[in-house]
């Protein structure tokens, strides 16, 4: 796209070029929205031809249900990212070994996860 293009040129990778490129990335989204009225058309077509449209409904039914998984996995994935960035784990002396700081490490991320505090 060329909106990517154009944000890795003239922005820096931190929070706010990627929060533009996000911002520019909107309209491709709002277009998602004509996938299913084609589908819906050629459902409509099918059907005045007289041709078994139950596996394609079927199939629209799928893609539906990986399209709502792939937005539910892409907001878990926001949020998590989002409580990373809360966390105050960056800031750890790195200590003596590798292996060390990766215990200190490990454990205060295991701290700040919803599973540690249940």
């Amino acid at each position: 796209c060329p909106y990517d293009l154009l944000c890795y040129y003239f922005l820096e990778n931190d929070s706010q070029g990627l929060f533009v490129l996000a911002l520019l990335r909107i309209p491709k989204l709002l277009r998602i929205g004509r996938a299913f009225e084609t589908f819906s058309n050629i459902s409509r077509s099918l059907e005045e031809n007289h041709v078994r449209v139950a596996p394609i409904h079927l199939v629209g039914l799928l893609l539906g249900v990986c399209f709502v998984a792939h937005w539910a996995a892409c907001g878990f994935f926001a949020f998590a990212r989002w409580k990373h960035d809360q966390s105050l784990c960056d800031g750890l002396d790195e200590g003596e070994s590798v292996e060390e700081w990766g215990n200190e490490y490990a454990e205060c991320m295991w701290i700040n996860t919803w599973i540690e505090k249940q």
